[in-house]
C-alpha cells in the first residue's frame, strides 16, 4: 500500500476506503531535524491533528490514536507532547499524565494565558472599542490593547454584549 500513499500524496487527495492506519501515514510528514512526526491533516483550531474513526463521522485526536497504535490505550490519561509541538503525532515524544500533570506542563513550558479573562471595561472602553472596530482595526490587536479575550471584542463589535451602551 505505500507506492499508493505516494500516488495519493501527489495527488493531494486521501486515499478512500482504506484502513486507518494508511490514512494516518497519508497525513504525517517526518521532520528529520526534530524527529516530531507532524500531522498535516485536518486539525483543530489549536493545532492537534484529528483522524476519523472507521466508517463514522467521529474523530479522533491524532496523537492520541498514535500512542494508542504504538505504546497502548491511554484510558483515561492525558497524552501529552515531550516536544511541545501539538500537531506531533511521534510516539516517542508522547507521555501519558492526568490532568494536574497536563497543567502543570502548561504553566511550566509557559503556555498558558497572560491576559486577563472577562476583565470589566467602562463605558468609555466599550465605545472605544466600538469606534475602533468600525474603523477596520484587526481585533485580535485592540483585544492585546484592553487586555481582553478576542471573543470579547467581536461581542462589542456585535451589541451582544454591551448592549445597554447605544452605538454611535
Amino acid at each position: 500500500m505505500q507506492h499508493h500513499l505516494q500516488f495519493y500524496r501527489a495527488q493531494r487527495t486521501p486515499p478512500h476506503r482504506c484502513s486507518i492506519e494508511d490514512r494516518f501515514w497519508f497525513y504525517v510528514e517526518q521532520e528529520p531535524n526534530s524527529g516530531c512526526w507532524l500531522w498535516c491533516g485536518p486539525m483543530t483550531r489549536k493545532g492537534y491533528g484529528t483522524i476519523p474513526r472507521d466508517g463514522t463521522r467521529l474523530y479522533d485526536l491524532a496523537h492520541r490514536w498514535a500512542y494508542n497504535r504504538f505504546k497502548g490505550d491511554p484510558g483515561e490519561l492525558c497524552v501529552l507532547h515531550r516536544c511541545d509541538t501539538p500537531a506531533c503525532v511521534n510516539p516517542d515524544h508522547l507521555f501519558l499524565g492526568t490532568k494536574a500533570d497536563n497543567i502543570h506542563d502548561m504553566h511550566s513550558k509557559k503556555r498558558h494565558r497572560t491576559r486577563a479573562r472577562g476583565r470589566v471595561l467602562n463605558e468609555g472602553q466599550v465605545r472605544e472599542i466600538r469606534r475602533r472596530c468600525a474603523n477596520g482595526e484587526n481585533k485580535t490587536l485592540i483585544a492585546k490593547a484592553f487586555g481582553v479575550e478576542r471573543n470579547q471584542i467581536y461581542g462589542i463589535a456585535s451589541g451582544r454584549m454591551w448592549a445597554s451602551i447605544p452605538f454611535d
